[in-house]
């Protein structure tokens, strides 16, 4: 499923304000279906993928999804909608992006949105991560949230992943209607690092709001302990680099591997922010909710 893209224009535009893979739109980085539900997307026995992200429309909408593998797929959908008799022209629109490091850079935050022109709100992401690190412990980073001008200091910083999904002491595998990890993947129950996980955060009742421009990014932190007279296992450890093979591959005419990385953020925003510094439009593997 990771071939199947998912886009939206509103109202003629020839740039899609929302550009996905389609399992991303529905809170499911990485390709792989998992069963969740959440109060904005559920995945219904793993198979049915439903989203009650809010959508309005001004005048028009086309959307589109595609099938950019070679294997033919069946496929059933169903849209429904209501009618005014005139839409607020002030509206924020919903627009989704996404982005991947793959593999990531050390020592430089992952940016999970940057570029949106203001007005708008943030309505909040998933990401996908793949662990190629032995460490003890992947989510120590922060989440930021700059918002209109910050620089240095962001106005939100958390203390760590799992605080910021809402859990502590580390994460498993868990959901609930504003955040959670349905998604988890481990070679055997004795590895204390999973290979794939995912994540979602949705800022509904804590709304973000913006009113010029919006940054959210994560740290790439993780956590390993070395007690007295490990002095070598440490040496080891920071000598050691990246397992060779441990990150999928994606090249512009071909699906992605499961060893990609994708973030998604999901913005509501004046028309006008879908297009600043939108990430690059990708033929078969990329998606994205801004």
């Amino acid at each position: 499923m990771r071939a199947l893209s998912f886009e939206v224009f509103y109202d003629g535009m020839t740039s899609p304000s929302i550009s996905v893979p389609a399992l991303d739109f529905f809170g499911l980085p990485l390709g792989r279906p998992v069963e969740f539900a959440s109060i904005l997307s559920a995945v219904q026995e793993g198979r049915g993928f439903n989203s009650y992200a809010p959508m309005p429309i001004r005048k028009s909408a086309r959307l589109e999804l595609s099938n950019h593998s070679d294997r033919m797929m069946s496929f059933y959908y169903q849209i429904d909608y209501t009618r005014d008799e005139q839409a607020d022209e002030g509206v924020g629109l919903l627009h989704v992006g996404w982005r991947r490091e793959n593999p990531t850079a050390l020592r430089e935050d992952f940016t999970i949105v940057d570029g949106l022109a203001g007005p708008g709100r943030f309505l909040g992401c998933n990401v996908g991560i793949r662990v190629i690190d032995a460490g003890d412990w992947y989510g120590e980073g922060e989440v930021k949230v700059f918002l209109d001008g910050d620089t240095t200091h962001p106005t939100i910083c958390g203390t760590g992943l799992e605080d910021y999904v809402g859990s502590a002491w580390g994460m498993g595998a868990h959901v609930a209607p504003y955040a959670g990890s349905p998604l988890e993947v481990r070679a055997s129950e004795s590895e204390s690092q999973p290979d794939f996980l995912s994540f979602y955060r949705w800022h509904l009742l804590g709304p973000i709001v913006f009113r010029d421009d919006l940054r959210v990014t994560i740290q790439k932190i993780g956590a390993v302990a070395f007690a007295a007279g490990q002095g070598e296992a440490f040496d080891a450890y920071a000598t050691t680099p990246r397992r060779q093979g441990a990150v999928g591959s994606c090249n512009p005419q071909a699906r992605c591997t499961p060893g990609a990385s994708p973030s998604a953020s999901t913005t509501t925003a004046p028309r006008r922010s879908s297009i600043a510094k939108r990430p690059r439009r990708y033929p078969a593997s990329t998606s994205a909710r801004r």
